[in-house]
């Protein structure tokens, strides 16, 4: 069972877990891939990944901590010997918490009083809830008789305008961070919406995290970011990741060798430290994304980026255009979609358990990178998601092209809905691999006919319906979801191609993800119905040769063998000219 499904499956109590197994666990891992590197690289080849029939267990808490924390091992003298952490950089980042709760406080006093969430200041202190000095409008000293001074004031310069400002920019980071966590992952409410403590947890983080944010980025030179919606729901995946395989240091631990292995894995995987290890993993995921797709002047370019990509992979022709034109013709800018693909890493589009899995390789794949470019940090995740995002367009390039181009729709018009538009599909992206857009279950393949038709054309009617139909289904059918595994040896692959290797590419992954190609089987289904109507006409035609009434049996066998030696050389004559 792997980490997130462990938790699905858990009734979201999260207990702990048995220390002797976790340990035994990460030991066996590490024997295995002794490094950060060798890990990584292990769940990038598909070496190491979550299965049931694996010999070597998954912790998904191990790799995305080490990973985005940059954790490494150091290896002890002797063969059979398990490495070691280095839990110095750890320690920091708890520590680097600490701090930060110490020095920011949550204005809760700021809320309305009859918001669930109010606390007076006095109650606040009462118990023992840091408060941030900027967030009160009450002096922090001591009420002693003390000599005034007349001093003027500029209006720009007054303390109090000043704080009535940055008050209103506390209380509205606050509020949108409540409402954000209140409805946060409807489909697991135990996780949080019936959790009242795990709610107030995460709250104050991304809190806190909005402010310590603009700090570091206004000491940096940038432009303060505060929050934006969808960092929430990044935060709670990790959440979600880590919640799973906590230790609870409190418990016995007379069953355990204590050594010095065992004691850094209780230290790596203490409950106690849960919400400061989400701090720093979440800004280690936040860091190399947040101007990319949570600045609209990042998201702009990095659409631009990625219509170029999708323009090369699927370059058409004028005639059958590809996904970038046909976008582009229906006046459908890319960052309108792509801005939730991007910021919520997937997790809106294809659900948190297949999303965890795409996780896996993304934050991999950063981890590798970095460890092979020292210089300028080598890859992160927002190198490898655009790639991943275009296998996904892919699988729902038919469904694109249908809903888009005239003579597709002509064709498969009947057999999709024509509500559905282009837009629709990218901004609620089907994962059902069952989800059939067509009006109608079966095939309308109709097995009447006219008694006065001729019993040769009416089996190749039926025939030529049939395959017709089978054509149809598979164009207007949704491929089902691809496995990650597959998705991201893919996404590596295109990842670092040129245009013109992308190009080349292009046709194989849209036969692959697409169920072939949608103008293929157009053109297919087009030559079927020109060769049934030829067949038609001519036998039409027959039909109405007349010859002279009489009453001779002899007669009408004449005219019934002369009939049907012309109606068997004209459909010779169709055959060969069709075969030319």
């Amino acid at each position: 069972m792997n980490s997130f499904d462990g938790y699905c499956n858990s009734n979201h109590k999260s207990p702990s877990v048995n220390k002797s197994d976790l340990i035994t666990k990460c030991a066996t891992i590490l024997k295995q891939y002794p490094s950060r590197p060798a890990l990584a690289s292990a769940i990038l080849s598909g070496e190491h990944v979550y299965s049931s029939k694996s010999k070597i267990p998954f912790s998904r808490s191990l790799l995305w901590k080490t990973s985005l924390l940059k954790i490494d091992t150091i290896r002890q003298p002797g063969e059979d010997c398990i490495p070691v952490f280095d839990l110095v950089p750890l320690r920091e980042y708890r520590k680097k918490y600490k701090n930060v709760v110490t020095n920011i406080g949550i204005p809760w006093h700021l809320l309305p009083i009859d918001s669930k969430y109010y606390r007076s200041i006095k109650t606040s202190l009462a118990e023992n809830l840091d408060e941030d000095l900027s967030n009160l409008s009450i002096s922090n000293s001591p009420n002693l008789k003390r000599k005034l001074k007349r001093e003027e004031l500029n209006a720009s310069s007054n303390p109090i305008s000043r704080n009535t400002t940055l008050q209103e920019s506390d209380l509205g980071f606050l509020t949108v961070i409540i409402a954000d966590v209140e409805r946060l992952f409807p489909e697991y409410p135990e996780m949080f919406i019936n959790n009242k403590s795990n709610k107030i947890s995460m709250i104050e983080l991304l809190y806190r995290y909005a402010k310590w944010n603009n700090k570091k980025r206004h000491d940096q030179g940038k432009k303060e970011l505060g929050y934006v919606q969808g960092m929430h729901e990044l935060c709670a995946v990790i959440f979600a990741v880590l919640n799973v395989e906590l230790i609870d240091e409190t418990m016995n631990n007379k069953d355990i060798v204590i050594d010095k292995f065992s004691s850094q894995i209780m230290e790596f995987f203490s409950r106690d430290f849960l919400w400061s290890d989400l701090f720093a993993m979440f800004d280690k995921l936040m860091e190399p994304i947040a101007d990319k797709y949570f600045t609209s002047s990042g998201i702009l370019r990095e659409s631009i980026v990625f219509d170029l990509k999708l323009h090369h992979l699927d370059i058409g022709s004028t005639n059958q255009p590809g996904l970038a034109a046909v976008l582009k013709g229906e006046h459908i800018e890319s960052q309108l979609w792509l801005t939730r693909w991007f910021r919520m890493i997937l997790t809106r589009e294809v659900g948190l358990a297949y999303s965890v899995r795409i996780w896996d390789g993304l934050i991999a794949y950063g981890c590798v990178g970095a460890s092979s470019d020292t210089v300028t940090g080598g890859n992160d995740i927002s190198v490898l998601l655009p790639s991943v995002i275009l296998l996904l367009v892919l699988r729902i390039r038919s469904q694109i092209l249908i809903a888009s181009v005239p003579t597709l729709k002509a064709v498969f018009g009947t057999d999709i809905d024509d509500s559905i538009e282009a837009l629709s599909f990218l901004l609620h992206y089907p994962i059902d691999k069952n989800t059939s857009f067509s009006r109608s279950v079966s095939p309308s393949v109709s097995f009447e006919c006219d008694p006065e038709e001729h019993i040769m054309m009416h089996r190749r009617n039926i025939f030529n319906d049939i395959q017709t139909q089978k054509l149809i289904d598979k164009a207007t059918a949704l491929p089902k979801m691809p496995s990650a595994l597959d998705l991201l040896h893919d996404a590596v692959l295109i990842c670092g191609l040129s245009d013109d290797e992308l190009s080349q590419l292009g046709p194989k992954l849209i036969k692959k993800y697409s169920n072939g190609d949608i103008y293929e089987i157009y053109d297919n289904i087009r030559n079927k119905r020109t060769t049934k109507n030829i067949f038609a006409a001519v036998l039409q035609k027959s039909q109405s040769w007349t010859s002279p009434h009489t009453t001779s049996v002899d007669s009408n066998l004449k005219t019934d063998a002369y009939r049907t030696r012309m109606e068997n050389r004209l459909q010779k004559k169709v055959k060969d000219k069709l075969n030319e």
